[in-house]
Parts: structure tokens; sequence; C-alpha cells
């Protein structure tokens, strides 16, 4: 007979879940279920080895024998040399808690049956359980260990973890997905050309190159302000964190900085300009060459922009749009 192995722990998501979702199949009797405690495992016991297989490889968890999330395997069980049984080759393993898992564990079990020579099969001598794993039902047909029972309290709370958490991933892929199609409908706004948005940040990082500015903080400030101004997404914070590495400035050492990239931008009509103070960067601003025109980040993160060409106001990423417009031909030329 098969045996299916699960290796879970408080700290492992899913293993409660994973549990229930096995619950039927322990029922049915076609293999020996084994709930291992990793928190707990001895690494030198089998199944400690067992847990310590190739986790690249899909048969384990890989050298330290734990991970964040419940893995379950299904071994065939082998006679070895010693005329014992031991856990063999796995025939499929499964991560997480997923429904489906018991159905696909059920199919899998078949390749797992052990053939012995009288014919047919026969059942396996009944390993045992990971060192402090509590028995749900200890009786003579086995039933499988189960890890250590929750509270109500302690349920509850893992429940509304587990519901904010994902509450929050679905949250953060809704906003990716908006910020990747504003970055899109921006690309095709700067241009008709066909250009994706990471090739026109990518497109002004090599312009800082062409334009021959050093490496260094005060480059890794100008490419972030640059990307930033294309996409029309502002982080103040990023870019405060960024002027606060530029440090131990000369006197105008921030325009010696950026005049040749201002030499290459004055056929655009537009140039960057750095205020320093004891060294450091106060703000950072890309403007138009008339000044009607400007975005500006101060050290603390602020970020402002002013257009004096109309009377309406308009957001600083409209107004970084009609400055984008106007480097275009640097970043994607």
């Amino acid at each position: 007979m098969p045996a299916v192995v699960v290796f879970g722990s408080r700290e492992a998501k899913d293993t409660e879940k994973l549990l229930a979702t096995l619950d039927q199949n322990m029922k049915e009797g076609k293999a020996d279920y084994i709930f291992v405690d990793t928190d707990r495992l001895d690494p030198n016991s089998e199944l400690g080895q067992v847990a310590r297989r190739s986790e690249e490889k899909g048969q384990g968890l890989g050298a330290d024998g734990k991970a964040d999330m419940a893995f379950t395997g299904v071994y065939k069980v082998e006679q070895g040399a010693d005329g014992k049984y031991h856990l063999g080759n796995s025939v499929a393993t499964f991560w997480g808690g997923r429904p489906e898992i018991a159905a696909i564990m059920n199919d899998q079990l078949k390749y797992a049956t052990r053939a012995v020579p009288e014919g047919g099969t026969k059942p396996s001598d009944r390993l045992p359980p990971a060192p402090g794993a509590d028995a749900k039902n200890p009786d003579a047909d086995g039933t499988p260990p189960n890890p250590d029972a929750q509270t109500d309290a302690e349920r509850a709370q893992a429940d509304a973890k587990a519901k904010a958490e994902a509450e929050a991933r679905a949250e953060e892929a809704k906003a990716k997905a908006e910020r990747d199609a504003a970055e899109a409908a921006r690309a095709k706004e700067i241009s008709e050309r066909q250009y994706s948005m990471p090739e026109w940040k990518e497109g002004w990082s090599k312009f800082l190159d062409r334009a021959g500015m050093e490496a260094g903080p005060m480059k890794d400030l100008a490419d972030k302000f640059g990307q930033q101004m294309l996409s029309g997404q502002f982080d103040g914070k990023e870019l405060a964190g960024l002027m606060s590495k530029v440090e131990g400035l000369e006197r105008g050492g921030a325009a010696q900085m950026l005049s040749q990239v201002n030499q290459e931008l004055q056929d655009n009509g537009v140039s960057i300009r750095a205020t320093q103070k004891d060294g450091k960067i106060e703000s950072l601003e890309m403007k138009s060459a008339d000044g009607k025109l400007s975005v500006l980040v101060d050290q603390n993160g602020n970020v402002s922009a002013r257009n004096d060409e109309v009377s309406t106001g308009e957001s600083p990423e409209q107004i970084s749009l009609r400055l984008a417009k106007k480097i275009e031909a640097d970043a994607c030329p």
C-alpha cells in the first residue's frame, strides 16, 4: 500500500485546510496517511530524510526540511535489505491545500501501489508518525495523525488573517493592472510610435549614458526622476531617499553634474535643475526653457507642478506629460 505523507505545521500555510481536503481520501483506505509536524521532526529520522529531499526536483522540502506552505508527497513503499518497509520514490507531490489535490491524489495512488511476489498488493508496515504529532483517532486501521487542534479563537484569527491577506493580494493585483493600463495609455499619448512604458524608461537610462553622466548617486536620482516624469507616476519618498544619498557637493557641483545632460536637452526646450545647500540636494526640477512648465520634487518628498500656459489647474501627471513629450526624442530616439 502506498504512503501519503503530509508535511506541515502551525507556521506552514494551508496545513489545516489540506487535512480537511484529504479527509474523504483517508476514509477510503487506499493509502497509509501520515502527518509530519516539521517543527518537531527529527531531521535524522527516515521521515526527516524524506522531508530533506530535493525541493528543485519536487521530491521534498529541501535541505532544511521546512517550508512556509504545507507539502504532500505520494510515495511508493518498498521493502529494504533489512526486511522492513521504507518510503521509496515519490510518485506525485503537492504544495498548499487546494481542493483539487484530493482528486488528483486518488488518481496518482495507483502508480504508487507496491506489487508483491504473492500477487496483488498488501499493506505496508505502519510507518511511525513524526515525533510529537497527535493521532486524531489512533485505532487498528491506522487513522493518520493530525496536527495539534486549534482553538475556535485561533482558527477564527487564522481565517481572518488569511482573508485579509487574500484581499490585500487582490487589491495589489488590481492596482498593478490599473498602473500597467495607465502606463500603456500614457506611452501611446506621448507618441504614436510602438513603445511600451518600460522601453521609455530604459530609453531614458540609455540617454543619460549617452550624455556621459558619471555613475553615482546623482545619476541614480536623475534616472529615477526622468522615469517617473515619463510614466507620470511620482513617488516623492523614493526620490527624496535618492536625494539624501547625494552628499559632499561642492558649490555648483550639482549643476556641473547635470551640465552635459542639459546641453543634450536644450534642443528639446527643457532642462533639469538641482538646488543644493550644505553639500546636499534640496530639490530637483524639470522645466521648459521658457519656465512656464515645471515639475519639482523637494527633499521631503513633496511633488509640485506648474503650468503658466493655462488658467485652469492641471495635475502634476498632466503637466509631466507635456514635459515628457518634449524629451521623447531622447528617451526613445
